[in-house]
């Protein structure tokens, strides 16, 4: 009796878009806290772990979650060579990035993050520092991996 080998979920279904989700939220909002936690300890020598959630309950931020589903959808419906899914995904999260911080502050009259006083910042909206560049490249590959069928022709 041969093993059959099961497929976690086939094509681009709801319920691998739930957990992809669902995967985002909770990893974007760990990324997010240990970032902060290193880059105060670099500035300022002390250790300061800082919650940023986008929900009340428990480690999740929705906006993270998005951008993975956003991804996910639009650069795995093609196989394409690492480094071109390395710049359309930085260019996809940025330009995401920006639409959301633009239509919160427009729509709502609110600010979430404000990178106006920051290098190379794009209205306030977003900023491209090279060490942060570096490690959304590296978690972008790693993400988009570990979710997609990379040894196949078809991604997704």
């Amino acid at each position: 009796m041969a093993l059959e080998s099961k497929k976690f979920a086939s094509g681009m279904c709801f319920y691998k878009m739930f957990w992809i989700f669902l995967v985002g939220c909770v990893f974007g909002a760990y990324y997010e806290e240990i970032l902060n936690l290193v880059i105060h300890f670099h500035y300022h020598h002390e250790l300061v772990w800082q919650l940023r959630r986008g929900v009340i309950y428990g480690p999740i931020s929705p906006i993270y979650g998005m951008g993975a589903v956003l991804m996910i959808a639009i650069l795995g419906r093609k196989k394409r060579p690492d480094y071109q899914t390395i710049f359309y995904g930085a260019l996809l999260g940025g330009g995401f990035e920006y639409l959301i911080s633009f239509l919160q502050e427009t729509f709502l009259g609110t600010v979430s993050w404000d990178y106006t006083n920051e290098f190379l910042n794009i209205n306030g909206h977003i900023k491209n520092k090279k060490f942060y560049l570096f490690i959304n490249f590296l978690l972008e590959l790693v993400f988009f991996l570990l979710f997609t069928n990379y040894n196949k022709n078809s991604m997704l």
